[in-house]
């Protein structure tokens, strides 16, 4: 299962540390709608907390970047 476009767009603005609403007005979706495509992605990614969502989404692409070559990890 992947996330279509609007999740991956939340997922950004969720990362971003926007509210539910501040989503809504920015993508011109109900409050409710935003909150059913966050718990979406708390589905997705197996989680229950907005903390643990942006950070299993960072690990994410930091891995997604790495496999494309654009990511670097810094090595001690």
């Amino acid at each position: 299962m992947e996330l279509n476009e609007l999740e991956k767009q939340v997922l950004l603005f969720v990362i971003d540390g926007k509210t539910n609403l501040e989503i809504a007005e920015e993508i011109g979706y109900s409050e409710a709608s935003v909150k059913r495509i966050v718990k979406k992605l708390f589905l997705f990614y197996k989680i229950s907390k907005r903390v643990d969502l942006v950070r299993e989404a960072m690990k994410c692409s930091a891995c997604c970047l790495y496999r494309k070559g654009k990511f670097e990890p810094q090595r001690s």
